[in-house]
């Protein structure tokens, strides 16, 4: 089991890869999101937790949002692109990544 330890205010998080739903920024913190619906404020940027993770299974799906590709449920193309992920979370993709997004969908998910 993978595991990446994050920085917050008060103590180091060690997570398993796998629990890690999605990160968002917003004003100038980011925020960590987990599976079971934990949100931990982070002391770190996205593009800092982009390098950290390094992987193709973590895709910036728009300036704020850095989402695991593998708890994507849906893409709800009806309203502007919005990935929807377990729990039912819903995240914007930037129209500037549409293409891109379904890109790397059918590299990592080939289809038949």
């Amino acid at each position: 089991m993978e595991l990446k330890i994050f920085t917050t205010s008060g103590y180091w998080m060690i997570v398993p890869v796998s629990q890690l739903l999605f990160f968002h920024r917003t004003e100038g913190i980011t925020y960590l999101h987990l599976l079971n619906g934990e949100q931990h404020r982070i002391q770190v940027s996205l593009k800092a937790v982009e390098a950290q993770l390094n992987s193709p299974y973590f895709f910036r799906c728009h300036a704020s949002y850095l989402v695991a590709m593998n708890h994507i449920t849906q893409i709800d193309k009806i309203n502007g692109y919005v990935l929807i992920l377990k729990g039912n979370v819903s995240v914007p993709v930037a129209t500037c990544q549409r293409a891109l997004l379904l890109a790397r969908l059918k590299v990592l998910y080939p289809g038949p």
